[in-house]
Formats: structure tokens, sequence, C-alpha cells
């Protein structure tokens, strides 16, 4: 039987990882949820145990139509589009991919990072890399 992983079906199966990985945390972060797939807390002044907006600040929210429930980091979308697959490569002692949110959008990235966790690979997030990773697999081993 030939070998049927390879440096090349090695650095495949990161790629579908890390592609999956960078629409989960979009889909998670847009749902509002942090890193630790729990609701992210709000910018308040008022700190609450709901993790809400205050209600000043979440009236002013559903008035220009956006959501007061949540805390989902898309007043522009820029910064949630900037998460990207950067690269997937070879180690010393492997192999990884690498998301990264583009340079423009960093600064906020690590403003909002610092507020509440969102950038990171959540249980969740893992468990849809894991299916991804299996189904890829599996696809390889079928066309050996």
């Amino acid at each position: 039987m030939p070998d049927i992983l390879n440096d090349d079906n090695v650095l495949q199966v990161l790629e579908v990882a890390g592609n999956v990985g960078v629409a989960s945390i979009k889909q998670r972060v847009r749902s509002g949820r942090g890193v630790d797939d729990q609701k992210m807390k709000t910018k308040s002044r008022d700190a609450n145990s709901n993790r809400t907006y205050s209600k000043a600040y979440a009236e002013a929210r559903g008035r220009s139509g956006r959501r007061a429930d949540i805390r989902d980091l898309t007043l522009s979308g820029a910064m949630l589009k900037a998460v990207l697959l950067d690269r997937v490569e070879k180690t010393g002692t492997g192999a990884q991919a690498v998301i990264t949110v583009a340079n423009d959008q960093k600064e906020k990235a690590v403003y909002n990072q610092a507020l509440t966790p969102w950038f990171g690979v959540s249980p969740n997030d893992e468990q849809a890399i894991r299916a991804a990773v299996e189904a890829e697999l599996q696809r390889i081993v079928s066309e050996a």
C-alpha cells in the first residue's frame, strides 16, 4: 500500500482545517460569542452579569438598525473580513495553519481582544475543524 499521507496531503488537510477555522471564528463572532463560546461582554460603563449594553446605548444601536442584544463586532464588518488563513507551512516538528487578522485591522482586533477575547479557536470551533479534517482524511483515503 502506498504512503497515503504525504507532505502534500498533510498541507491540503491543514488548509481545509485553517479555512474551516476562519469560517467558524467569523460565524461565532457574528453570533455574539467569544473564544469561550459564551456571550461576549459589552463595552457598557455599567458592568452587569448579563453582559448587555446599557439601556441608552442599546436604544441607540436599535435605532441604527443594529442588534442590541449581542456584541457582534460588526460595526463596519471590516475587522471580521480581515480574519484570514495567512499560510499553511511545514515546520520543524510537523506543519501548521496560521490564522491572522490583516494588518489594517490588527489594532482594532487587539483592542476588542482585550475587552473580550474573541480571536482564537473555541471549543465549538475545534469541533468544526475536527469534523472537517476527518472528512478530508476520509476523502483522501477513499481516493488512494
